[in-house]
């Protein structure tokens, strides 16, 4: 075994070492099958077993319910560092209440003869890891993908808000739970190196810094000072200590396939570390071992200090992990940023000993995913080396600003358009309602048109006949302008409370009232739009269209967010710029419709004279059909806008609850819904009274 030892500060060094004269017999843990713990727990069978403890399937004697239990091997109840990891890992887990984290229920001690084991119970988990998937799969489907990463991020961002860093994420710490219908339940196992922090108070999208137990430097590959050489140190004791995959026998399988698969969760190794006792003061240095798993084809090493407390896995390890400085949860969006990356191109972004990971992972760019992998879209891939990124900062905030920018980006115009078919289908009546309000000056102007064309001109002066046709134009136009916008305004908080209350009736006033608050920001808006884009259409086609797109999205800014005229329209860019290509084709469909649509005009020509002139007037006018198909299917058209407008705020790391803004929390809900958030509130002053 190849190791390498490197200096680190340590804050209060600890004597960790099995004094040699104990020669007492320990009970093996195969000797534990048939024990129940604390006459509540029968011990069924070993489903695995490694360098510090075994899983076991056990019965819950009142209940009768299989459970796992995990045990710490009794021979290592004599290091405390090994039953605080134990109990660590039990509090990180009893913080979290999330269907995407494996629950534990019990923790505890339990005599059994001489020898006395401490004990965590689980729920008992079906299924496999997504380290077994991959494989025997290697790349993964992109829609596979963003599913299970949705639930791993939902379970580390719930763990992110109550002050836990996770610290060692992996395929091997993520399990993949058949539930019944064709997918897969995803549960985050082993919070055992999880750093157990203040719940913290912060702001959406800010991220949380919680301080790590080891402040280190490894001086070998970081220009930082350390005032002890390694040479001067004593000789290290040998201890045996976790390997990295220690860190995962949390996770339970049968016991057959256990032995038929070596790349196991639960395969533990039981290599030996070397630990540096400290012989002199509090203040003294010790040494951090790099431990290689060669066996591994992966190098699933893990970095172990003298405390016995594995620092993670590199593979996995954020920069500033392997550079042993504060940690916030940007180093856990690293970690999925690499499973992401290995989920989709079947390889790691880096790979070779422990001594080569840290290296790169401090130092290297990893190779772009798209070369990887041409068939995932640029924005999917971007978003993912953003999450590679060696300065945090550059990284998504949160893990659910990753999950929502990753789910966004990976689905098309299809799925808006799909979504806004549901949605027009699920409320036709009420968008109907709404559109057809929305058109009425349309439909009225439209109508005096047709009415104007019927009267003969002999029926009334001509002065008049002309004056009542250049009024009759001028509304027409301004309500063709004017109509359009105003719908497509209205929809966006008919489509948000849909999204908020998706079983409550929309109120159509409600709606309009809504609309009548920002009716004049809207209308101003529209004017700056309409002149805009007429100006670039009549010079050059092409930044005409391109203005189209940019600002397409200004009603609903407007809308949502209470900007207007040039900073709405500059919202607008800045949304249409994170998915340029969804954009276009989302509005190239609307655009194509509306043009199909308005070819069913009538035209009606009339002659007049005044004062010995002859004026031809042509009037057209939509025919009762054409109206028809606007009122119909406007409503898609403007749900299509408002979906495109959420997403692309998603697409940006924004949760739907802050897009949705104060509009989600003025929204009337129902009693079940308000206790429901009633129930969560009271869970989190709880925690955070702890």
């Amino acid at each position: 075994m190849l190791t390498h030892s490197l200096a680190i500060n340590t804050r209060k060094p600890q004597y960790l070492f099995t004094p040699p004269y104990q020669t007492e017999k320990i009970m093996a843990l195969e000797e534990l099958i048939g024990q129940v713990l604390d006459e509540k727990y029968r011990l069924e069978e070993k489903l695995g077993q490694g360098g510090m403890g075994a899983v076991y399937l056990a019965t819950h004697l009142g209940t009768e319910r299989p459970v796992a239990v995990k045990i710490i091997a009794p021979q290592f109840m004599r290091h405390p560092e090994f039953v605080e990891r134990f109990r660590r890992e039990a509090k990180a887990a009893g913080r979290l209440r999330h269907p995407n984290v494996v629950n534990v229920t019990d923790f505890g001690f339990a005599q059994i003869e001489k020898d006395r084991i401490a004990y965590l119970v689980m729920e008992y988990l079906d299924g496999c890891t997504l380290s077994e998937v991959l494989s025997e799969e290697g790349k993964l489907p992109l829609k596979f993908t963003v599913d299970i990463l949705e639930q791993v991020c939902s379970a580390i961002d719930t763990a992110h808000q109550q002050g836990i860093i996770h610290r060692d994420l992996k395929p091997d710490n993520i399990w993949l739970e058949p539930d019944g219908c064709g997918n897969y339940n995803v549960k985050v196992l082993d919070f055992g190196l999880a750093k157990l922090g203040e719940v913290p108070n912060r702001p959406s999208g800010e991220a949380a810094i919680v301080e790590t137990e080891e402040p280190c430097v490894i001086q070998k590959f970081f220009n930082k000072n350390c005032d002890t050489n390694p040479q001067q140190l004593p000789t290290p004791t040998p201890v045996i200590a976790m390997s990295s995959m220690a860190t995962a026998v949390t996770s339970i399988k049968a016991n057959a396939e256990f032995k038929d698969n070596p790349a196991s969760i639960l395969e533990l190794t039981e290599s030996p570390t070397l630990a540096q006792p400290s012989l002199a003061n509090d203040e003294a240095q010790t040494q951090i071992q790099l431990v290689h798993n060669t066996a591994n084809p992966l190098e699933k090493s893990a970095l172990v200090t003298h405390m016995g407390t594995v620092l993670g896995t590199p593979i996995y390890m954020s920069p500033e992990q392997c550079r042993g400085e504060k940690l916030d949860v940007r180093s856990d969006i690293y970690s999925l940023g690499v499973i992401a990356y290995q989920m989709l191109t079947g390889q790691t972004p880096f790979s070779g000993d422990t001594q080569a990971l840290i290296a790169q992972h401090t130092q290297t760019l990893p190779q772009h995913l798209r070369t990887l992998r041409r068939d995932i879209p640029r924005s999917v891939a971007s978003l993912i080396m953003s999450a590679l990124a060696k300065n945090p900062s550059e990284r998504p905030a949160t893990a659910v600003a990753f999950s929502n920018a990753l789910r966004a980006r990976s689905e098309g115009a299809s799925t808006v358009l799909r979504q806004a078919v549901s949605l027009y289908n699920n409320n036709f009546p009420t968008f109907l309602s709404i559109s057809a309000i929305g058109y009425i000056p349309l439909i009225f102007f439209s109508a005096l048109m047709w009415v104007y064309s019927q009267v003969t001109v002999s029926t009334l002066p001509q002065i008049i006949s002309i004056i009542a046709y250049l009024i009759l134009v001028t509304f027409f136009v301004l309500s063709c302008l004017f109509t359009e916008t105003v719908v497509h305004a209205a929809f966006v908080p008919a489509v948000a409370q849909v999204l908020i209350t998706p079983f409550k009736s929309i109120s159509v006033r409600n709606i309009f009232v809504e609309l009548k608050k920002n009716i004049v920001p809207i209308l101003t808006t529209n004017i700056v739009f309409e002149i805009y884009l007429l100006f670039w259409l009549c010079l050059f086609v092409i930044p005409g269209l391109k203005a189209m797109l940019d600002y397409i999205l200004f009603k609903p800014v407007i809308m949502m967010e209470g900007l207007k005229n040039g900073a709405a329209l500059t919202r607008s860019k800045v949304l249409v710029n994170r998915l340029p290509m969804v954009t276009f084709k989302v509005v190239a469909i609307k655009v194509f419709l509306t043009l199909l649509l308005g070819v069913n005009f009538t035209t009606v020509t009339k002659t007049l004279s005044y004062n010995g002139l002859d004026l031809s007037l042509k009037l057209s006018s939509p025919t009762f059909l054409s109206l028809s198909g606007i009122v119909l299917i406007t409503p898609i058209l403007s749900i299509s806008i408002a979906l495109l407008y959420f997403k692309l705020r998603q697409a940006g790391g924004e949760t739907l609850k802050e897009a949705l803004g104060q509009f989600g929390e003025d929204t009337p809900r129902s009693k079940w819904q308000m206790k429901m958030r009633s129930n969560s509130r009271f869970y989190n002053k709880m925690l955070n009274s702890r």
